[in-house]
């Protein structure tokens, strides 16, 4: 993998946070391919294991994020702080690993930490460019205030 395909995703990888920021959803759904898939999960120790709170293909994903405008959200606003990934390849995929930190800024414009986790993204190349085959949002926190019904 050359230095342009790695620039490539990590643009992408950095703009899936801008495009939820901005409710940019059209935008948000073009970086997956047309199989593409969406998990969230979190580690739970009650449990040892694993617990997935989302779990969709393309299709479903698009249908929730259709959704969104029709429900009633404390919307304050939503910033995504992406780290520069880490990368590992195969011939025809790249997987990456991204700490990810949501803040979320009330009306009153207090600002607080709303989410912590890692992005594991599995980006193939098409012939439009690199798009995500699968993104597992694998959090740490675990106590999530509405809208947490929307990707992170």
């Amino acid at each position: 993998m050359n230095n342009e395909q790695r620039a490539a995703i990590t643009e992408s990888l950095l703009a899936s946070g801008r495009y939820l920021d901005q409710g940019d959803f059209a935008s948000y759904l073009s970086l997956f391919t047309e199989d593409g898939e969406y998990q969230l999960v979190s580690k739970v120790p009650e449990i040892d294991g694993m617990a997935t709170w989302i779990d969709l293909d393309k299709s479903e994903l698009q249908n929730l994020l259709d959704m969104a405008p029709r429900h009633l959200w404390n919307n304050g606003l939503r910033t995504h702080q992406i780290s520069p990934p880490s990368f590992r390849f195969s011939e025809w995929e790249a997987h990456t690993i991204a700490t990810v930190s949501v803040f979320r800024t009330c009306s009153e414009g207090t600002t607080s930490v709303y989410a912590v986790g890692h992005y594991h993204d599995c980006w193939t190349l098409e012939s439009s460019g690199w798009r995500l085959k699968k993104r597992i949002v694998q959090l740490a926190t675990r106590n999530l205030a509405p809208p947490s019904a929307l990707p992170l």
